[in-house]
């Protein structure tokens, strides 16, 4: 049984969960109360330790633990391992003729005719 010694006021309860005594009347109902009357309530260490048990966020797990201690994570990609365009235009036999070559065959073309 609870006995009075054990139990908090809210300035106690919220210093002991590191919140303001504002914030404790608003989430009261989440952690649990005792109303001893109208205007009277007390809180219990064991509600407290219950309430911030199951508020408890578990860590993300590390680069280690996705990819396994033997693996290395893979590396971020460089401008130089970047895939870039090919700068050149592809003609109709399936070639890749630069810019330069294909301008040099466009005026070789045009001074044939």
């Amino acid at each position: 049984m609870t006995t009075p010694a054990d139990l908090l006021t809210i300035d106690q309860a919220a210093e002991l969960l590191g919140v303001s005594a504002p914030t404790l009347r608003r989430i009261r109902a989440q952690i649990g109360f005792i109303r001893l009357g109208p205007r009277k309530i007390r809180f219990t260490r064991t509600d407290l330790d219950a309430y911030l048990a199951a508020a408890r966020v578990a860590p993300a797990p590390t680069i280690t633990q996705l990819h396994g201690a033997h693996r290395n994570p893979p590396p971020c990609p460089s401008r130089s391992q970047r895939k870039t365009r090919p700068t050149g235009i592809m003609t109709s036999s399936g070639m890749v003729v630069g810019f330069r070559d294909r301008q040099a065959q466009a005026t070789t073309n045009s001074r044939a005719r």
